[in-house]
């Protein structure tokens, strides 16, 4: 995931009449929510022979903001409490500055490139390990700084070319532009 700690999620969205980034975290925690209880009974359906193989699904959550991005959630099988306390404590903290996601994506892109890389040496030794899906979810609460526009595409192509799925999600009304970008989505509400 790749969230958005920029200075406006502290503005109140006016569809819910709370601050943008509880939103931004609704959303973000009801999803890993989701894939990980489906995860977790699509584990359970293999261990009582109703399923071949489980969803083994890993995530992590990059962050940006001011002229940055950092990992505050490595790539992790599991969702536990700590992990959703320190998720929530590091959306809420250090919020301030642009919408630069694109280095968001780069940062997701150098991530993925080191995962490739290990996954490749662990083919070499191990034909059985697969090839993953893996998606890169964008939540942010308006579109990318203007001049940072051209690089967010290019490193979404990046991504691509990596055989990553890329989704664009504009987290309240006033990110609705983000439709207009490749993949791009809108939800006015995370209750939505």
């Amino acid at each position: 995931f790749v969230a958005d700690r920029s200075g406006s999620q502290n503005e109140i969205d006016p569809t819910s009449e709370k601050p943008k980034k509880e939103e931004q975290q609704l959303a973000l925690f009801l999803f890993l929510d989701s894939v990980y209880g489906f995860s977790y009974q699509t584990e359970r359906a293999s261990l009582q022979d109703q399923l071949l193989s489980p969803l083994s699904v890993r995530s992590g959550v990059v962050a940006f903001q001011a002229g940055s991005a950092q990992t505050i959630r490595p790539l992790s099988p599991t969702w536990e409490s700590k992990e959703q306390f320190d998720v929530w404590k590091a959306m809420e903290s250090n919020i301030g500055g642009g919408t630069p996601a694109n280095l968001g994506l780069a940062k997701v892109r150098v991530e993925v490139e080191q995962e490739l890389e290990k996954e490749r040496q662990s083919r070499e030794h191990d034909e059985t390990v697969k090839k993953r899906l893996r998606l890169a979810l964008v939540f942010m609460d308006g579109g990318v700084d203007k001049d940072k526009l051209d690089d967010f595409f290019a490193q979404q192509e990046a991504l691509k070319n990596l055989g990553v799925e890329v989704s664009i999600w504009g987290m309240t009304e006033s990110a609705c532009l983000v439709e207009g970008y490749p993949n791009g989505h809108c939800v006015p509400s995370a209750r939505d």
